[in-house]
């Protein structure tokens, strides 16, 4: 009985961090892999990583968001996606760099692919 409650308690706290912004769900071999958070930016910096990863995004419903992409690559590509109700709804890469989403209601999930990725990125957002 203790076992499924540790186990129900563990499954409600990785769900309330995901719901939060601060669990990411992800898939990914890298030799070296360092993300880095904050209140309006999220990126990292890899060696030789394939996968994915997902997050959700702190967006508020209502306003309008100014969206920067810096990506430094030195092989490999990395493409970044802001999914909103399971749709894709922005696509960044190395050509597509800026983008003003308004925040509707429901839930914004950040997700980004990499193949033989080698390099740093930092997708940065702001209220406009």
């Amino acid at each position: 009985m203790k076992v499924l409650l540790f186990i129900v308690l563990g499954v409600l706290l990785s769900w309330c961090m995901w719901i939060k912004g601060i669990g990411i769900m992800q898939k990914k071999i890298a030799l070296a892999f360092i993300g880095r958070r904050g209140k309006a930016h999220r990126g990292a910096a890899m060696t030789a990583a394939t996968g994915w990863t997902k997050q959700v995004l702190p967006l508020k419903e209502g306003q309008k968001y100014r969206f920067y992409y810096d990506v430094n690559l030195t092989d490999g590509d990395i493409i970044v996606e802001i999914i909103h109700n399971k749709q894709v709804i922005k696509t960044f890469d190395a050509q597509s760099r800026t983008a003003v989403l308004p925040a509707e209601k429901g839930r914004y999930i950040m997700g980004t692919k990499f193949a033989k990725a080698s390099g740093d990125y930092e997708l940065k957002w702001e209220e406009t």
